[in-house]
């Protein structure tokens, strides 16, 4: 599975240096129920411990 971050841990991503990829599917962006240029769209691996 895959988590789509947003914008909010944008820079923690960053810092942790695991960003995959970055994308502006359409599909993600349904998914997230939300409008592509509103979706960062970083796909990270589920393993990451955002606490």
């Amino acid at each position: 599975m895959k988590v789509i971050v947003e914008a909010v841990n944008l820079r923690k991503v960053y810092m942790l240096g695991i960003v995959i990829m970055v994308t502006h599917d359409q599909r993600l962006a349904a998914e997230a129920k939300r409008p592509v240029h509103m979706l960062d769209g970083l796909i990270v691996d589920e393993k990451v411990n955002w606490a």
